[in-house]
């Protein structure tokens, strides 16, 4: 029976989420989903840490689920391969986390105002760039990986921006047709027709922003640099603890040898106190310290 890869989890989990939204739909619920794992601005992040991760999970086009899905069984499957999977996750998450605060700095600067970063497809364009910086020899068929990476590049951005226009578009046209409904609709109750107003308003202030998902070609770069930079700290760190440990041990030992030296010179009773203390230390956690030894001489 095979291991289970991190990739292939993660489809399941965005699988379902996707399942979630298709059956929610224009539900008053399936917004509220929206707006507690969406990324929304600088403050909703503060008040949410979380969504610069739950946001993956939410796919609001079929298409961009089937990109994010696709790209992340291909390269992430190889980035997975290479890295492990905890590493393989520490890059596509900090790819996606990288995302959402380039989402969070657009719509605090005016760029992308009321828009809510939903979706996986930027962590998986950081897969892409990945995948480049690690395996730069490898060839699709015939074709040199750099070469295929450049065009699956721009036929991403083409599909992206096409994925935005119609999205938006649906999106108006729901909009406007809940409000000419609400406004001119004899057959609904005064209650209703504001419930209609409300969803209209908020699927406005719920629309998603596809084309900062692109960002994560070059953000991809930045999470495997720091990824494998946090990687080579933690092995530096835990070297340099083992060299002290080393160090301390060689000093210990020159520091029995002193006193084992002492004693067969005159006698156990000449050590103090704070010196038969250490002997008795240093036989405990060093072997082959002869503190036993050190305490029966005479």
């Amino acid at each position: 029976m095979g291991v289970v890869k991190a990739t292939h989890v993660l489809c399941v989990v965005y699988f379902l989420g996707f399942l979630v939204q298709v059956i929610g739909q224009g539900a008053t619920w399936h917004l509220a989903v929206v707006q507690a794992l969406g990324v929304h601005d600088a403050a909703g992040v503060l008040a949410r840490p979380w969504t610069l991760v739950t946001h993956l999970v939410l796919h609001r086009h079929p298409l961009e689920a089937v990109l994010a899905a696709g790209i992340l069984l291909l390269a992430g499957a190889r980035v997975e391969r290479r890295l492990g999977a905890a590493r393989f996750l520490a890059v596509y998450l900090t790819a996606g986390a990288l995302v959402a605060l380039a989402h969070v700095g657009l719509v605090e600067a005016g760029i992308a105002p009321g828009r809510v970063l939903t979706g996986s497809l930027g962590a998986s364009t950081g897969l892409l760039t990945a995948f480049l910086f690690l395996m730069p020899e490898r060839r699709v068929g015939s074709v040199p990986y750099p070469v295929c990476y450049v065009v699956v590049a721009a036929v991403l951005v083409a599909l992206v921006g096409l994925i935005g226009f119609y999205d938006e578009r649906a999106l108006r046209e729901r909009a406007e047709k809940a409000r000419s409904w609400a406004e001119g609709g004899e057959a609904y109750r005064p209650e209703e027709r504001v419930d209609l107003l409300w969803h209209a308003s908020a699927e406005r202030r719920t629309r998603p922003n596809h084309l900062v998902h692109l960002l994560g070609f070059a953000l991809g770069g930045v999470a495997l640099g720091s990824t494998l930079a946090a990687g080579r700290y933690r092995q530096r760190a835990r070297m340099l603890r083992e060299i002290r440990g080393l160090q301390e041990e060689v000093d210990a030992r020159a520091r029995v040898d002193e006193l084992l030296d002492k004693i067969s010179r005159h006698g156990m009773s000449s050590l103090s106190r704070n010196e038969r203390k250490f002997l008795r230390y240093a036989s405990r956690f060093y072997r082959g310290v002869p503190g036993s030894q050190a305490s029966s001489s005479p």
